[in-house]
């Protein structure tokens, strides 16, 4: 075995962003190369959508998993044991049959435990918490005891999170005392939020993915046949959550409140409110579900509309707004508008949004919404707990920050130094060559 390090260690990351959604991420990478370059450090990208740079290496995996079904077959061993719970998920998210759903899982185990065995990285940066690849991933760094991140699109445009714990109500954010005591502490100033209103609802105001242009609340209302002086709600679904949250018996959906069946519940509850006393309710699906094979679809009426629009076209011509999981209700605060949260989420927290499930009935919870009870109060809180999450959770990844960003994180990876031998590179090819 040759002495000679060749690295002071591999962070492996995983990229799940297409650079036609958002470019920016790949520029973050080639940042992040650059900088663990200076440090003896290399950086290798498993991603699964195309990304084209001289920068950094990667290696292309499937998004679904159901793709290492028959592209790999020869690693298929059928006696081998796999969690039952996600292959009923995967059986249902993908409507195939329990050998295929199986075989998917086999093999994508399979994979991602070579790829840890060969690579043996020193540190991991998954995607988003909930995605099945990364549970997968995550599994197989633990035996090694390999520190891991959950990576994801931040709650803002044009920022990243990389969360110690995992998203959602899970995050680091929500369960560290440290941070817990920081926020106690911790006052924002009118100044940053000024600042964080011209970035991002004055200054190109625009949503994290591509949308129908910005209108005014004239014309969308003209369009729309809404009275200018009509009460209007806005309601924003969010992404379903992936396979590895979304099964059955998984907790995650109780603990953000994104129980499916529940959900429906309280938006048919809300419904019935708004067309009983003449409120206009605009609803919004999340993009990324109109690939979910059972999408979320409002019965539409007078009063009740399903659209695409910019966000902010929504958040500027309501009167305040609902939100599941979706990311936007950050932004809406800006906006300083009346909202109500449906699901939990960083910002569920006493005397914050209004929260459906602090009132027995529809009728209290929109009575208070409307009524606008505490709420110069309630948005303090708010203003708050985003400026806090701003300033010490989110990693901007906007042209002017990217670079001292990539430099701070690429100082925390690269304390978890494991030397790489000219070794590696004959295990990195020959898992190539199997796995191409």
């Amino acid at each position: 075995m040759s002495e000679e390090y060749i690295s002071k260690g591999i962070a492996l990351c995983v990229n799940c962003v297409p650079e036609s959604i958002d470019v920016n991420i790949k520029y973050f990478w080639e940042e992040l190369a650059l900088s663990l370059r200076d440090k003896g450090f290399f950086l290798l990208v498993v991603t699964t959508a195309e990304l084209n740079s001289s920068v950094f290496q990667t290696i292309k995996v499937p998004y679904n998993i159901i793709d290492f079904n028959g592209s790999y077959d020869n690693y298929y061993k059928n006696n081998d044991t796999v969690e039952g719970y996600i292959v009923s998920e995967i059986m249902r998210r993908y409507r195939c049959d329990e050998h295929v759903a199986k075989k998917s899982l086999q093999i994508g185990s399979q994979f991602y435990k070579e790829l840890v065995a060969a690579i043996s990285p020193a540190v991991v940066i998954g995607w988003q918490s909930t995605d099945i690849n990364t549970f997968l991933l995550r599994k197989c760094t633990s035996d090694y005891g390999i520190p891991f991140w959950s990576g994801e699109r931040g709650l803002l445009k044009n920022t990243l999170m990389f969360d110690l714990g995992d998203n959602y109500s899970s995050s680091e954010v929500m369960r560290s005392f440290t941070i817990d005591k920081l926020y106690r502490s911790y006052q924002f100033t009118e100044e940053l939020i000024s600042e964080l209103q011209e970035k991002y609802i004055l200054t190109n105001p625009s949503g994290k993915y591509d949308s129908a242009n910005l209108i005014d609340n004239n014309t969308f209302r003209t369009q729309q046949g809404i009275p200018y002086n009509a009460l209007v709600i806005v309601l924003f679904f969010h992404a379903e959550p992936g396979i590895a949250s979304s099964y059955k018996d998984s907790r995650f959906l109780e603990i953000n409140g994104a129980d499916r069946g529940e959900l429906l519940k309280k938006i048919t509850s809300i419904i019935n409110y708004c067309e009983a006393n003449g409120i206009y309710l605009i609803v919004q699906d999340h993009p990324l579900n109109k690939f979910h094979p059972e999408p979320i679809v409002v019965q539409q009426s007078h009063y009740i509309r399903q659209v695409e629009e910019n966000i902010h076209t929504l958040l500027r011509t309501a009167d305040c707004s609902l939100h599941t999981l979706s990311t936007i209700q950050y932004d809406s605060i800006f906006y300083e508008k009346r909202m109500g949260l449906l699901s939990k989420s960083m910002l569920s927290m006493k005397n914050g949004a209004y929260q459906y499930d602090d009132y027995f009935s529809v009728e209290e919870f929109m009575s208070n919404l409307l009524s606008e009870s505490n709420w110069p109060s309630r948005l303090n809180n708010l203003k708050k707990k985003l400026c806090f999450i701003y300033e010490y959770f989110l990693i901007k990844n906007d042209d002017k920050n990217r670079k001292a960003e990539a430099e701070r994180v690429s100082e925390l990876l690269a304390f978890y130094e494991s030397p790489v031998n000219n070794d590696a590179i004959d295990k990195i090819n020959d898992f190539l060559q199997r796995w191409s």
